[in-house]
Formats: structure tokens, C-alpha cells, sequence
């Protein structure tokens, strides 16, 4: 069941990738219920990429949300490609894992995350962690 409409490319806009259905889906009820719509959901980075290479810079997004455990890329390579890439590196990025470990969230952020968090293990805990990523948002519109 897919619950996102069309999308349009304004900002600020937050882009989460996940491959897992059940988790795309809370994604998008959890911003529901923060009644915040300005949220796109992707199941792969292979649709990011590709979108980010048909976007005008200022049609990026705020933030990109990436799954550590994509198929294919991975969250970890992902991070790399936006990283590296001159018309993407600034945009800020921050990978959610279900085992996030000392070591591996500090090679995240070397990589040039943004964060790296443990995917939250309670609705509540996830509500709380997306609202502050609305937060993050909205003030770096300003």
C-alpha cells in the first residue's frame, strides 16, 4: 500500500530511503501524524541517485534519510557517491541502522554523515526522532 501522492520538489523537503516496506510505511504515517508533508519515500538509492541527477539545486532536498542496509549500494557507498559528487556534497545526509555500533557510526560521519543513529525501537522513540528531524529542517530553511 503506497499512501505518498505526487511529489513536488520544494524546500525544505526530507528524502528517506529504505528498502523495507513496512518501514517506508511508518515513515510516512509517523510525518503524517506530525503533519508534516514535505517527505519523500524511496525504496532504493539507485531512485535517489537517479532523481538527484534530474533535480536543479535548488529543487534538493533538506536532508536525505538512508538505510544502512540497502540492497545493491548500501547505505554506506551511497553516502559515499552523494559525498563525493560536486553538486551533492553539501546535501546533508544521515544513516539509520538497526545495529548501529561505535565503530561503524563513527566511520559514518567521517564519510561526511550528518548523523548516524540506531533506528529507533519504539513508535514513540521513532515519532521523537523524526520530529527533531523536522526541526533540523525547518531551521536550516531559515
Amino acid at each position: 500500500m503506497n499512501k505518498q501522492q505526487a511529489f513536488t520538489y520544494t524546500s525544505p523537503y526530507i528524502v528517506f530511503v529504505d528498502d523495507d516496506e513496512e518501514d517506508r510505511e511508518m515513515v510516512l504515517e509517523t510525518f503524517e501524524r506530525l503533519n508534516y508533508h514535505n517527505i519523500q519515500v524511496l525504496p532504493d538509492a539507485d531512485q535517489l541517485l537517479d532523481q538527484l541527477g534530474k533535480l536543479s539545486a535548488e529543487q534538493y532536498p533538506s536532508l536525505i534519510v538512508l538505510d544502512s542496509n540497502l540492497p545493491r549500494l548500501g547505505g554506506e557507498t551511497t553516502l559515499m557517491v552523494i559525498k563525493k559528487d560536486p553538486k551533492f556534497h553539501t546535501i546533508p545526509v544521515m544513516v539509520m541502522s538497526s545495529l548501529m555500533h561505535s565503530q561503524k557510526r563513527e566511520t559514518l560521519l567521517t564519510l561526511g554523515a550528518c548523523r548516524a543513529e540506531e533506528k529507533p525501537a519504539t513508535l514513540t522513540a521513532y515519532t521523537q526522532l523524526m520530529q527533531e528531524l523536522v526541526t533540523q529542517v525547518q531551521a536550516s530553511k531559515g
